[in-house]
């Protein structure tokens, strides 16, 4: 009798223990992954502000387009160094100058629906001041598919000239596939198997995305082994036979369980610890990189104005060139 009452009891509490493990593992995969998502949104928002921040968009982009310049440094740039799917310049009244869409480029028409989302995205970057144009991001579906869209007001980093000009401000539009993301980003960080796409509704998600609206877009799940899983079928059933031998047996499985949950708690405890720790690494990462690369794009821009279309150019023209980039080696140095 002493015997089953102790099987049963220690049953209920150690299935107990094993749920709470299981739920404190699920959290903290989900907290990561989110951790992971937030870090690869802000990247995106600092290099979204990098090109729509910047007098060379305001002047080739939104004053006169020049296709060449566009497609260089929005489209193929972007694609090639920041795995941007699409990309769309609109102008003040919100018409479109050009599409950048997985390599081809279009002008003067739109060739994607980002969905009734995209406007709340453009109003919260348009209201941003033009000293801190911090651009605005949310989940859109496009084309059956969800991708992170970031929006920048195109703002001219120059305050004189931002102040002179009194334009109303075009806006860009940086979209990333979130299955690209998952595949070549978050793979690399965190190992949750299977890690895949689902209907927010579904009793599959753990980790729920929102669309800029508020309303529920998308739910992420994976596969895992659970710890509280593999402490009821590793050290249970063991012990519950074992304990049919001998009870002190039992004694032994408490402290143990003690011990995992208490190593559980340090090791969040750590983790915390690193997410604040790469956190500010990667605010103060974004915050020097932001101040070399505006610099350094309008010297290679500059550069390869004077390297295929010197011959178009008067001296005035070439000299003004010259000045541009001695600026910004003023700046740089």
């Amino acid at each position: 009798g002493v015997v089953v009452t102790a099987i049963l009891v220690m049953s209920v509490l150690v299935g107990l223990a094993a749920r709470e493990l299981n739920r404190q593992a699920e959290q903290d995969a989900s907290n990561r992954l989110a951790a992971t998502l937030s870090q690869v949104i802000d990247e995106s928002v600092e290099n979204t502000l990098e090109f729509t921040w910047w007098d060379e968009s305001v002047k080739r982009i939104v004053i006169l387009f020049d296709e060449s310049w566009a497609s260089n440094f929005w489209g193929t740039y972007q694609e090639t160094f920041r795995d941007v799917d699409i990309v769309v310049a609109l102008n003040a009244e919100g018409g479109t100058i050009m599409t950048w869409q997985h390599g081809f480029m279009t002008t003067g028409r739109s060739t994607v629906d980002f969905g009734p989302g995209l406007a709340l995205l453009i109003e919260g970057a348009k209201s941003r001041s033009v000293a801190n144009p911090i651009p605005s991001a949310g989940w859109l579906w496009v084309d059956d598919d969800l991708y992170l869209v970031v929006v920048g007001a195109i703002t001219p980093a120059d305050p004189v000239w931002a102040s002179n000009t009194g334009m109303t401000r075009g806006t860009g539009v940086f979209a990333r596939s979130l299955k690209e993301i998952l595949n070549r980003t978050v793979s690399n960080e965190l190992i949750l198997p299977d890690l895949r796409i689902v209907d927010a509704t579904s009793a599959d998600a753990l980790l729920v995305l929102d669309s800029p609206d508020g309303a529920v877009t998308a739910g992420l799940t994976w596969n895992q082994e659970l710890p509280g899983n593999a402490l009821l079928r590793t050290v249970v059933l063991p012990v519950g036979v074992g304990l049919l031998l001998m009870i002190p047996l039992m004694i032994l499985f408490f402290g143990r369980a003690e011990n995992m949950v208490r190593e559980a708690d340090q090791l969040e405890s750590k983790l915390q610890e690193e997410r604040e720790l790469s956190e500010l690494k990667g605010r103060f990462v974004s915050m020097v990189s932001h101040e070399f690369r505006t610099p350094l794009a309008s010297i290679m821009a500059a550069s390869e104005m004077l390297t295929h279309y010197s011959d178009r150019m008067d001296d005035a023209q070439r000299g003004e060139e010259l000045v541009s980039i001695g600026n910004d080696v003023d700046r740089l140095t």
